[in-house]
């Protein structure tokens, strides 16, 4: 998973399989991905609303 803090969630967006969730996702996030049930890249975007 990754974290980004600033403008850059556009330039991580255009790479393929990009998953893009909410701050209040992270747990279920980690979780999958812990138990590889996603493929790809999560981008945790903090602008979107809880």
């Amino acid at each position: 998973m990754r974290v980004v803090r600033h403008g850059a969630p556009s330039e991580v967006i255009e790479v393929q399989d990009v998953q893009r969730i909410a701050l209040h996702e992270v747990g279920a996030a980690l979780e999958d991905h812990e138990q590889r049930r996603t493929t790809g890249r999560t981008v945790v975007d903090l602008s979107l609303d809880a």
